[in-house]
């Protein structure tokens, strides 16, 4: 979320955030419904960075065993999203982004050349940059923070991403 946001705000263009509970929110029955009608509205958008996170459900792959397990209805969703985030791409008008924990389990169509332009891996923070992450967020809620503070949460958070550091640094 943070690079998309950081994307957005780089390129001047609007952010726009869309989860799984857009599509799951009042059943399985609805997805489909739903999912057209977010996807008309991303059709309309332009200068936006678009993230798609966590819908990996959406788009299992479909020779997996999750696949399988799934109702009809989700079952239906990954062909369905195919043609949705294709369509999406060919406009060229706004950036998504798909983000995930599980890349593994999205299905190879989705992931094809042409329709996803870019798969990144965004790792957690270096000890440098957790250090002036913590200090702004220290800044920012008007906690004073020794540097060697900084540094000494720094080292005790290898894995640590920027809401994880936030709740500790407000804690």
């Amino acid at each position: 979320t943070s690079f998309c946001e950081s994307l957005a705000a780089a390129l001047r263009y609007d952010f726009i955030y869309v989860s799984p509970s857009d599509f799951i929110r009042g059943g399985e029955a609805g997805v489909e419904e739903r999912a057209k009608r977010v996807f008309d509205a991303l059709m309309q958008q332009s200068n936006c960075v678009i993230l798609l996170d966590e819908i990996d459900r959406l788009l299992l792959d479909r020779d997996s065993f999750e696949y399988a397990r799934q109702g009809d209805m989700f079952q239906f969703m990954t062909p369905s999203m195919l043609t949705k985030i294709n369509d999406l791409r060919e406009r060229k008008r706004s950036v998504f982004v798909i983000a995930t924990n599980y890349a593994e389990r999205i299905d190879s169509a989705i992931k094809r050349p042409g329709r996803i332009d870019e798969q990144i891996v965004l790792l957690p923070p270096n000890q440098g940059r957790r250090e002036k992450i913590i200090n702004k967020i220290a800044n920012d809620a008007g906690l004073a923070i020794s540097s060697d503070d900084a540094k000494e949460i720094a080292a005790q958070t290898p894995l640590y991403i920027f809401k994880e550091l936030e709740y500790i640094v407000e804690a």
